[in-house]
This record gives structure tokens, sequence and C-alpha cells, in this order.
């Protein structure tokens, strides 16, 4: 189950764990890895972590579905 923390990691290359996140997403996008869910918390977290720094409705809708 992925969170919050790891998607974050993948969005920031600042971020300790920036490498671990983008290979574990790499090993998904290249199917070695099935099954994998996001929890629904981390959607509506990413979700209130957008809206606080600005993003409206449409950028955030964008912005996750990638």
């Amino acid at each position: 189950m992925i969170e919050l923390d790891m998607i974050l990691a993948l969005l920031n290359r600042a971020d300790r764990l920036h490498a671990a996140a983008s290979r574990l997403f790499e090993k998904i996008a290249r199917g070695e890895l099935k099954r994998v869910a996001v929890a629904a918390s981390a959607y509506l977290e990413l979700m209130l972590m957008m809206r606080l720094k600005g993003f409206d409705h449409n950028e955030i809708i964008k912005n996750i579905k990638g």
C-alpha cells in the first residue's frame, strides 16, 4: 500500500527517500510489482495539501489523474 509520504518523496527531488520512491514507482510502471494500491487517505491528504498551497479544484484533479 502506497502512502502519502512515498508520493511526496517521488515528487520532491530533495527528499531523502526520493531515490527509493523513484525505484519503487519504476518497478510498478514496468509491471515488476503487481497489485499495488494507493491508500485512499493519501489522495485526500494530497488534495488537502494542494488546496492549502493555493491550487484550484481543476488543477488538483488534473495533477492527481496524471
